[in-house]
């Protein structure tokens, strides 16, 4: 029971966060701090992949406890499409709490001093209500071009290999008992190349996006438009992996077999 309550509460940490990560450019823009919210942005995105990797030990920990139960029912799939509805859920908390949380960033850059420790003046702001950008008519009906199609589907399908990917990875360890230490090592292996991708395609994109409403090569509201379609752009993501569960689990599992001549 603890260890259900361990996981849903990491997938909460991932997905929440992992939402709310661009919250700190739009803060850095509105306040013109934007290296001082870059560094919160760096804090939020260490949270989030720690969560992730943290993750992978204790469902192997599952996998390897189930294992020695041979004619126990197993309910491992259906915890897997729990945490596929926690995935969605806490996502789109996040969407909604994403207007806040850049308020908070805002208070807190403000206020930091050299010296202070940013995450208890994070918390302390967090329950302050002094300071309140107006962005919420910022969203217009700006058009996307060709190359924000090109990175939000890229968002999407990273998203969905953090998602689903990573834990087909490991449910492929059930399924493959005799290869389950290869089946463990290839979650940690697409968690990795999922977090390559985005750090050396879509942040500096979104970087690109940044400096351009910093330096008023482009305006805050269509700069706040695309960021919010970057948000939607996980939730699809998040939401095409419970559907891509079980073709990742296929793919990974042949994989294996190949390798080891099956």
């Amino acid at each position: 029971m603890l260890t259900n309550v361990t996981l849903y509460l990491l997938f909460f940490v991932i997905h929440f966060i992992g939402t709310i990560a661009y919250a700190p450019r739009v803060a850095g823009v509105l306040t013109g701090r934007l290296s001082l919210s870059m560094s919160l942005s760096n804090i939020l995105s260490i949270l989030s992949r720690s969560a992730a990797v943290l993750t992978i030990p204790i469902l192997s920990r599952r996998i390897e406890t189930d294992l020695l139960l041979p004619g126990q029912i197993h309910n491992i799939p259906h915890q897997y499409l729990a945490f596929f509805l926690v995935a969605s859920v806490t996502t789109i908390m996040g969407m909604i709490c994403f207007e806040g949380s850049v308020n908070v960033i805002c208070k807190t850059v403000l206020a930091y001093m050299p010296g202070a420790n940013i995450i208890l003046l994070l918390f302390q702001k967090s329950f302050s209500f002094s300071f309140k950008p107006k962005i919420t008519g910022a969203m217009l009906n700006d058009k996307l071009t060709r190359t924000d199609y090109t990175y939000l589907l890229l968002n999407v399908f990273i998203t969905c290999i953090y998602t689903s990917a990573t834990l087909a990875a490991i449910y492929s360890a059930y399924l493959l008992p005799q290869y389950r230490v290869t089946s463990l090592s290839f979650a940690f292996f697409i968690n990795g190349v999922g977090t390559f991708i985005f750090v050396t395609m879509i942040d500096p994109y979104v970087s690109s996006l940044t400096d351009a409403a910093m330096g008023n090569k482009e305006s805050f509201p269509k700069f706040y438009f695309r960021i919010r379609c970057f948000l939607l752009s996980r939730f699809a993501g998040v939401l095409i992996s419970a559907l891509t569960f079980h073709a990742f689990i296929f793919i990974i599992v042949k994989g294996i077999s190949l390798m080891n001549g099956a």
